[in-house]
């Protein structure tokens, strides 16, 4: 997509408004966007519930694949936080490859994650040189929270077509798959899967 596109798609995490084109990057971009200034307590308890289960601090393992790459295994810290005065979640995802002489930092990725309560989903990240903006949905079975994610914007590397991402998490565990599509591979394969425990602080 075009620059305007992509930084629309990416204000789409926090106005109701779509008109503005402000990437959410600071205060400053924050405060000059009306539809920004809600307070965590105006969500609805669906929403709520599913806030609080995923706030807080998770890790864990995981393993990766790909048909271009040599299968491998690594260790996960994934951060959900929330402020106050904005109702997306910000999270943070670090991982570490795992090699024979130990581990070796490997992915280091931030983001804004919205949750709708007509069960609609917005995410957009920055991850070294490429930035991703996905939609989805998310429901609730039993006690467990499913959220399906969808790229529908990337900027910084050419190679990705398409990327599929689903989490499911109960306040206690948290596992996730993302599966996607390259121009090596013309196909949608998997690539990671990873179970993360929520830590104790």
């Amino acid at each position: 997509p075009d620059r305007d596109q992509f930084l629309r798609s990416t204000c789409r995490l926090t106005h109701s408004d779509h008109a503005c084109l402000l990437p959410a990057r600071s205060e400053n971009a924050y405060d000059r966007c009306p539809d920004t200034k809600l307070d965590r307590v105006s969500r609805k308890p669906e929403i709520s519930a599913m806030v609080s289960a995923l706030v807080g601090h998770w890790t864990g393992e995981g393993e990766g694949q790909y048909p271009t790459i040599e299968p491998f295994g690594y260790r996960e810290s994934l951060e959900f936080t929330e402020r106050s005065d904005h109702p997306a979640l910000h999270y943070e995802q670090r991982t570490w490859r795992k090699t024979p002489d130990g581990e070796t930092v490997s992915h280091w990725e931030t983001g804004l994650l919205k949750l709708s309560s007509n069960g609609d989903v917005r995410l957009s990240n920055a991850q070294g040189g490429r930035s991703e903006v996905m939609e989805g949905t998310w429901e609730r079975k039993d006690h467990t929270w499913i959220i399906l994610l969808e790229g529908i914007g990337y900027a910084g590397d050419e190679r990705v077509v398409k990327s599929l991402r689903n989490l499911s998490f109960d306040g206690r565990t948290l596992d996730y798959t993302m599966h996607m599509e390259t121009t090596a591979t013309n196909q949608m394969s998997l690539h990671l899967t990873a179970s993360l425990t929520r830590r104790s602080e």
